[in-house]
């Protein structure tokens, strides 16, 4: 599927968010909720964006550091005693990742849309999208996340946990 299919000509809700310094936003559909986590329980041996596991309502659920995910080059969020987290649901894998605000649900109008520079821009972000606020305050600028190539970040990160010197290397059955 083509990253650009991800968002059709016809205007489409996205939920807008802010990750480290950068505003991005992601097509409202593929978010199922968004909640504060008061603490995770790590996964040694995990791949370093894997932050840990969240118990949503009885259901154990990965939170990853999207920054990491997208391959910003920055260190790992910093563990918080509590953490706003976007629940993704992306087919094959609900994902909780770590956002600093979230700015809203706004609606993304094609002809604010702007192609990206395959050159210079990263593979995840599909166009830049403007947006509008209802109260008529200054338009928002924000980099679409292609979420299937989000989807093809996340996972790696689903397997299972890398042998660590810590973690015993189960023996080879003959």
């Amino acid at each position: 599927m083509d990253a650009v299919a991800a968002y059709p000509e016809a205007p489409v809700a996205c939920c807008v968010f802010r990750l480290r310094s950068g505003l991005l936003a992601i097509d409202a559909r593929l978010v199922g909720e968004v909640v504060v986590i008061e603490g995770l329980t790590p996964l040694p041996g995990c791949h370093p964006a894997v932050l840990g596991l969240a118990n949503l309502r009885g259901r154990a659920m990965a939170v990853v550091d999207l920054g990491q995910v997208l391959g910003d080059g920055q260190p790992a969020t910093a563990m918080a005693q509590s953490l706003r987290v976007l629940v993704l649901r992306l087919p094959g894998c609900e994902t909780g990742v770590v956002v600093e605000r979230i700015d809203g649900v706004f609606i993304a109008d094609p002809a604010l849309r702007r192609t990206v520079n395959r050159l210079t821009e990263p593979a995840w972000i599909t166009a830049f999208q403007g947006f509008t606020p209802a109260a008529g305050g200054a338009p928002l600028i924000a980099a679409l996340i292609d979420p299937i190539e989000l989807a093809a970040r996340l996972e790696p990160l689903r397997g299972a946990p890398r042998p660590t010197a810590t973690m015993p290397i189960p023996p080879i059955s003959a």
